[in-house]
C-alpha cells in the first residue's frame, strides 16, 4: 500500500509539474524594449520525489520507471515545452521555448507551477529577472539530503534595455555582448537583473 501511495504521489506531482527541478540547464533570455521576451531553456530536470526514493532505496522500481516514462505526455501539455524525453532515474531532458509579451504588472514564470525557476515581471518601465532555487521551500539540510547541491546552470541575458542592477558574473564590454551567470551550487545567490526600458 505504501509503494502504491508513493507511486501515486510521484505521478500526481508530475501532472502538476510542481516537482521538477533543473540540475543542469543552458538558458538564453531575450528581453526587448517593446516588452517582448523569449526564453530558451534546455535542461535536465530531476523529479524530486523520485530522487528521494533513489536516495532511500538505491534505485527506482521498474514500475515507477515505466510510469515516469509515460508521464512525458503530461509535461508536453505545457505549450512552452518544445520537447521532453525521459532519460531514466527520475530525470527528464526538457527543452522550453517561450515567446511572450510582458504586460504592465504582469509576470512570466518558467517552468509553470510552484517550481518555477525563472520569473520575469514588469512594473511600469521596470522589468525584473529573477531565478530561484529551492531554498524558499526547503531548509539547507533538506536540500543536502536530496543530493542536488551541485548544479550546472549557464544563463545568458540579452537585452536592449538598460540593466541598472545585476549580479551577473560576465557583462557586456562597451555596451556590446550579453550578461551571463554560471550557477554551480544550490546554496549560492541566484541570478537576478533589474532592467529599465
Amino acid at each position: 500500500m505504501k509503494k502504491l501511495f508513493r507511486l501515486s504521489t510521484i505521478i500526481l506531482c508530475l501532472i502538476l509539474i510542481g516537482c521538477l527541478f533543473p540540475s543542469k540547464m543552458n538558458t538564453t533570455i531575450k528581453i526587448n524594449k517593446d516588452y517582448t521576451c523569449e526564453v530558451n531553456l534546455d535542461g535536465e530536470f530531476v523529479m524530486l520525489p523520485a530522487q528521494e526514493e533513489i536516495i532511500k532505496k538505491g534505485s527506482l522500481s521498474k514500475d515507477t520507471e515505466q510510469k515516469l516514462a509515460s508521464a512525458t505526455k503530461e509535461i508536453q501539455k505545457d505549450k512552452s515545452v518544445k520537447s521532453v524525453r525521459y532519460i531514466g532515474n527520475g530525470r527528464y531532458q526538457i527543452i522550453y521555448d517561450l515567446k511572450s509579451t510582458l504586460k504592465d504588472k504582469g509576470t512570466i514564470t518558467l517552468p509553470k507551477g510552484d517550481m518555477g525557476i525563472i520569473t520575469i515581471s514588469r512594473n511600469g518601465n521596470d522589468v525584473n529577472l529573477l531565478f530561484k532555487n529551492l531554498d524558499g521551500k526547503k531548509s539547507k539540510s533538506d536540500l543536502d539530503k536530496l543530493q542536488l547541491q551541485n548544479l550546472d546552470w549557464n544563463i545568458t541575458l540579452i537585452t536592449d534595455g538598460k540593466v541598472v542592477d545585476t549580479n551577473a558574473t560576465s557583462k557586456p564590454v562597451l555596451g556590446l555582448g550579453s550578461y551571463g551567470w554560471k550557477v554551480s551550487n544550490i546554496h549560492q545567490t541566484m541570478p537576478y537583473a533589474k532592467i529599465q526600458m
